[in-house]
């Protein structure tokens, strides 16, 4: 919990909600938002709990399995308390533009392979539907087989994220309407087709999670994040802050901030803060960036080849 109000904190998040006339005369707010009432005397550096904070937290999600004691993963963490202030926000009638800057969302372009034309179906000559994905963190997966010298880096893993792949196969949606009993032949034949994300729409607050655990296995080569990362569409980002989970399993261990300050990294560790010699390691789990420019609200696609192609503030302890 402390390491995710210290990421919270990085960010700012809630400074200018709690400074604000709307919250502070809002007359409703003890009765309807307990878990911003804890926020707000937390960052107010007031007494407060850490271990209160996460029970509200678990009683408003109804997730009770995040107040039992045990070590959460701090991303599942994260999005519920997210999704729980937008609620409370929504509940005193309350902009959620706080909550807003978090979000993201993609859009998934299938295309079927062969001579028949671009990416349709050598049938009915349509191409797949368009999918869209609307998500608050950036998930990207570690290489199972490790990572090569020139991928060891975010902006890397994210060009590999929306670079356009060649899946084994799928039925044409058009085509085959069986629900079950499907013969799979025919016009029902599972084809090779592509896919590939677009970013449509990026972040404020941009937070990317390595997917490093894996059948319970932890996945430890470092990944650089580079001081600043441009996204697909342009946009520009800052690193500010990350995560580290230092463990063997997400069951078990213990979360620490590593926070930006200048050219500096300093460890804030619960209470403890300490300067940092090396902040990027095996450890790092989640990369805070926060976006310095926009250029456009519409994503391009990467140019790489496709597979065809070649504040050292206190935290409240946690109880």
């Amino acid at each position: 919990v402390n390491t995710t109000l210290q990421l919270l904190r990085s960010v700012n998040l809630f400074g200018s909600l709690f400074k604000s006339n709307a919250w502070i005369n809002h007359p409703d707010k003890n009765a309807l938002s307990p878990i911003l009432i804890e926020l707000d005397l937390i960052f107010s550096n007031k007494k407060a709990s850490a271990e209160k904070l996460r029970q509200l937290v678990a009683m408003a999600s109804r997730n009770f399995t995040i107040a039992n004691g045990k070590q959460q993963d701090i991303e599942e963490f994260l999005s519920l308390m997210l999704r729980v202030v937008e609620l409370e926000l929504i509940a005193l009638g309350l902009s959620t533009a706080i909550v807003e800057q978090f979000r993201s969302r993609d859009k998934i372009v299938k295309k079927f392979v062969g001579d028949h034309g671009p990416g349709v179906c050598p049938n009915c000559q349509h191409v797949p539907p368009e999918q869209y994905d609307n998500f608050s963190i950036l998930r990207l997966p570690m290489p199972k087989r490790g990572l090569s010298q020139s991928n060891k880096c975010v902006s890397k893993l994210i060009s590999n994220h929306y670079s356009e792949e060649i899946q084994p196969e799928m039925k044409c949606p058009t085509c085959c309407q069986h629900l079950i009993n499907c013969p799979r032949t025919g016009k029902c034949q599972p084809m090779s087709y592509t896919e590939q994300r677009v970013m449509i729409k990026s972040p404020d607050i941009l937070i990317v999670q390595l997917l490093r655990y894996d059948a319970n296995k932890k996945l430890v080569a470092k990944v650089y994040a580079e001081d600043y990362l441009i996204l697909p569409n342009g946009d520009k980002y800052k690193l500010v802050s990350m995560a580290d989970h230092i463990g063997s399993k997400l069951s078990n261990g213990h979360y620490v901030l590593q926070l930006r300050n200048g050219d500096c990294w300093s460890t804030c560790d619960d209470t403890q803060h300490y300067l940092s010699v090396e902040p990027f390691s095996g450890n790092n789990y989640l990369f805070v960036y926060k976006k310095l420019e926009t250029k456009s609200n519409v994503c391009l696609l990467y140019t790489s080849p496709s597979p065809r192609d070649l504040s050292t503030s206190r935290m409240p302890s946690s109880a």
